[in-house]
């Protein structure tokens, strides 16, 4: 498992992990990322509480053993 950090979202991006903003309104990455997606990138958005989920079902993680 690894991966980068990059500041912005483009088309060589695969995930983007967005937490939710606190005035309900969608961040300009997302709104981005969304654009892309439509656009035919293979890029998925998920939110913290996914990426978690995810990350707890990979072998070797706490929920695991």
């Amino acid at each position: 498992l690894g991966g980068d950090t990059p500041s912005g979202v483009s088309k060589n991006l695969t995930w983007l992990i967005c937490g939710e903003e606190k005035s309900g309104r969608v961040s300009s990455k997302r709104k981005k990322a969304e654009k892309l997606i439509a656009d035919g990138a293979d890029l998925r958005i998920l939110d913290e509480a996914q990426f978690l989920d995810l990350l707890n079902r990979l072998p070797g993680s706490t929920d695991d053993q």
